[in-house]
């Protein structure tokens, strides 16, 4: 499959998928029509048997994401919008489907990866990174929290403790089995 539409470009080499976000001029910013985009590419890769890897990376050498597009954003602004944050939106998010893509994925890290790039980085089960680029989540100074990020930051590893690998996917915890309705509370004398 090779595809290329106005955001993203779609490449099959082999059993490798790759998804180049081409918004150079834009730093690479994510538009919502762009995430639609990659949205239906990476559900397509998890359909398709001859996919084996997907590797997601940006055009250009300067900047691999750069998040939000934030002109794109402000349109809501303009027209009074209600907000929602992407986990709480009715269509699937990029990053939540990235990171359930049950086919390894790696982000091919060609420059500069902040906010939502580095998040979408994030996602991935593998992160290869250029020497030049820089990372950081600046949600902070905007007074917005990283809506992904955050959750999926592996906790840090004591020095000469832990293992060797380490992985970027949120740990869940059992809950306690609930009580069953039928079993009485000891009453106090």
């Amino acid at each position: 499959m090779n595809v290329t539409t106005s955001e993203l470009r779609i490449q099959d080499d082999a059993h490798v998928r790759t998804l180049t976000i081409d918004r150079p001029d834009r730093s690479n910013a994510l538009s919502r029509s762009l995430m639609t985009e990659m949205v239906e590419a990476l559900l397509s890769a998890m359909e398709d048997p001859d996919v084996r890897v997907v590797v997601v990376t940006g055009a250009g050498d300067r900047s691999f994401c750069a998040g939000a597009d934030l002109k794109d954003i402000g349109g809501d602004d303009a027209a009074a919008a209600r907000f929602r944050d992407p986990m709480h939106r009715p269509q699937r998010s990029i990053f939540e489907v990235l990171s359930e893509t049950y086919k390894p994925t790696i982000a091919a890290m060609n420059g500069h990866a902040v906010g939502g790039g580095f998040e979408l980085a994030l996602a991935c089960d593998l992160r290869i990174v250029s020497e030049t680029a820089k990372l950081g989540l600046p949600e902070a100074k905007r007074g917005m929290a990283a809506n992904y990020g955050t959750v999926v930051l592996p906790p840090p590893t004591p020095p000469g403790g832990g293992s060797s690998t380490r992985s970027s996917r949120p740990i869940r915890y059992a809950r306690r089995p609930p009580r069953s309705r039928g079993a009485s509370r000891p009453t106090r004398r």
